[in-house]
């Protein structure tokens, strides 16, 4: 399927084109009203998140959105999908940048498969050890730029385990080396990652400061922190071979982190498994290494107030997770 013709699927998935309109094609009032509240409902959410609701949403913070009314919420996959749809719907009509639902569309398609599984079984959770036979086999080391980026990509996206339209938004500025430590702007809040060698590979400042070694020699300082990176290893916004980097200067996205992820799970030979696994399997590390349950939701990104959160966790570190365990030692 070319790029157009999914963007054409998803955006019937994802809209609701002919449903409750009058014969002269405008919404009913009642259908408009419970956008408008939809709409207010979606821009408190975005208050919690830290984020802006005087600026247009994102592709990646309707997937946010998404994915909080599934996995925090509860909410069926079709009424999130009406959701977005509605969000997507008031923007059109008060004349604003309407983001496409493509980020979205993944994030509800792989709640599909979530609800594919056995009653009573829970998502898995790529813990440590998995991690680190992912990066020690998956990373294809005869590609440097990418293999730094990927290790940076991968083990950050464990150590925060915030959502992953959060963690593709960083920029090269929202992240420091300082006194041996790695302090992270994410999601309002300033991280401080310390050296983490059990294994060496998982270790997020050594794999920070690899990929801030490769931009830096680059010459990038500024913009992106996850970008692009072509076959001939050069990476997007960089020099004169790096091609067009766009407005977002080659930003990767929420699609090309999953692409990555999927890529490097293939080339270990490992089961299949996602970048929410992932930001799983780190929550219910913190867990295991005794941080307390309702900060370690806080600072994922999930409600407190979230039973189901709080229970998928607590059942993953009860059963173990993806590996039977976090450290080796």
């Amino acid at each position: 399927m070319s790029e157009k013709q999914q963007a054409s699927a998803v955006d019937r998935a994802l809209t609701v084109a002919g449903r409750a309109r009058r014969d002269d094609g405008r919404l009913e009032s009642q259908t408009m009203a419970r956008y408008q509240r939809v709409f207010g409902e979606f821009n408190a959410w975005r208050r919690g998140r830290g984020l802006s609701v005087t600026k247009p949403p994102t592709s990646e913070h309707l997937a946010e959105y998404a994915e909080a009314l599934v996995r925090e919420h509860g909410y069926a996959k079709a009424t999130a999908r009406g959701r977005v749809a509605a969000v997507r719907a008031v923007l059109r009509l008060r004349g604003e940048p309407v983001p496409d639902g493509v980020a979205a569309w993944f994030v509800l398609r792989e709640a599909d498969h979530t609800a594919d599984q056995p009653e009573g079984d829970t998502p898995r959770g790529v813990r440590r050890g998995v991690l680190a036979a992912v990066v020690a086999r998956g990373l294809n080391l005869d590609k440097p730029a990418a293999a730094a980026r990927d290790r940076c990509l991968v083990t950050l996206a464990h150590a925060l385990t915030v959502p992953v339209a959060r963690l593709v938004e960083l920029d090269v500025t929202d992240v420091d080396l300082v006194d041996g430590a790695l302090v992270v702007r994410v999601a309002g809040e300033v991280r401080e990652l310390e050296h983490d060698h059990d294994p060496e590979e998982v270790c997020p400042v050594e794999a920070a400061a690899g990929w801030l070694g490769v931009l830096a020699a680059a010459g990038v300082r500024s913009g992106p922190l996850f970008r692009s990176v072509d076959s001939g290893q050069n990476i997007a916004g960089c020099g004169p071979k790096a091609g067009t980097s766009g407005a977002d200067g080659g930003r990767l996205n929420v699609r090309g982190l999953h692409r990555i992820w999927a890529r490097l799970v293939v080339r270990a030979g490992l089961p299949p498994s996602t970048p929410r696994d992932l930001r799983l399997g780190g929550a219910v590390d913190d867990l295991a290494e005794g941080s307390p349950l309702v900060e370690v939701l806080r600072r994922g990104g999930w409600s407190p107030r979230s039973a189901s959160a709080a229970r998928r966790l607590v059942d993953h570190l009860q059963n173990g997770g993806a590996d039977g365990g976090g450290r080796s030692g």
